[in-house]
C-alpha cells in the first residue's frame, strides 16, 4: 500500500532542503510589508440599502471599517454596482460602491462617509 512505485520519481535531498529554505515570498517587489486595513469594529446593527433602481432592502451590518462594511440580508437580490446604505443610530447615510458579493452577503466600500 504505501510502497515506493518504481516507476515514481525521485526528489534529491539537496533539491528539498533548499526549497524548504528558500525565504517565503512577497506580493510586493519592493519588499515591504502590505498596507494594514483599517480596524473593522464587528456588530449586529439593522440598516436598509436602496438599490439603483429604488427598491429597499433590509440589511443587517456585520462588521464596519472607516472605509466599509458588510452587509448580510435574507433575500437573493442581486445589488448591482452602487447602493445607497441608511443606519441613523451610528449615523450612517452614504453611497457605497458593491465590492463583492454572495448569496445573503455582501463587502461594501463607502463614498464621502
Amino acid at each position: 500500500m504505501f510502497k515506493r512505485n518504481k516507476s515514481d520519481p525521485v526528489v534529491p535531498v539537496s533539491r528539498v532542503k533548499a526549497v524548504a529554505e528558500r525565504p517565503a515570498p512577497t506580493d510586493y517587489i519592493d519588499g515591504h510589508s502590505p498596507p494594514q486595513r483599517p480596524t473593522r469594529s464587528k456588530g449586529f446593527k439593522q440598516a436598509l440599502l436602496t438599490l439603483a433602481h429604488g427598491a429597499k432592502l433590509p440589511v443587517v451590518i456585520k462588521d464596519i471599517s472607516s472605509d466599509g462594511l458588510r452587509v448580510e440580508f435574507f433575500q437573493n437580490t442581486p445589488l448591482g454596482e452602487i447602493v445607497h446604505i441608511n443606519e441613523p443610530s451610528i449615523p450612517l447615510n452614504s453611497y457605497a460602491d458593491v465590492v463583492w458579493e454572495t448569496t445573503g452577503a455582501a463587502g461594501l466600500r463607502l463614498k464621502n462617509w
